[in-house]
């Protein structure tokens, strides 16, 4: 839980750590094993699996996120053919490549840091209905 409001309280950070690929920044942390919150559930209250598989689906899609940011980094060779002309071979990122269709790497870094936000509010409402 500390892990995920470090990078609530350092967004900003995590959002150009990720654009940049910087392994310096804050990271996502990894997940909590669902098991974790099933063994916990005979002693909580009924909100609690419900908090759960809020953070879950929160953290899982912030994590492909952070995948879909480090995509759009990934060199990529354009090869390009013009009648009468040699082909033309260019090394861009994936995200900037011709049909790539493909958000920028920030727009998917601000929702990953927006999934981690959701993660973080469920994970404190799942510690809360623990009894």
């Amino acid at each position: 839980m500390t892990q995920l409001k470090a990078i609530v309280s350092a967004k900003d950070a995590f959002i150009a750590g990720l654009v940049a690929q910087d392994p310096s920044a804050p990271q996502l942390p990894a997940a909590i094993p669902f098991t974790v919150f099933q063994k916990l559930e005979g002693t909580a209250e009924p909100e609690f699996m419900e908090a759960a598989i809020d953070y879950a689906e929160a953290n899982r899609a912030a994590k492909d996120l952070v995948k879909l940011v480090k995509l759009t980094k990934q060199k990529v060779q354009v090869s390009t053919k013009e009648p009468g002309k040699p082909r033309q071979t260019t090394e861009v990122e994936y995200g900037s490549a011709p049909g790539s269709n493909l958000a920028s790497a920030q727009e998917y870094a601000e929702r990953a840091v927006q999934e981690v936000i959701g993660a973080s509010v469920a994970l404190e409402a799942a510690a809360k209905a623990l009894k």
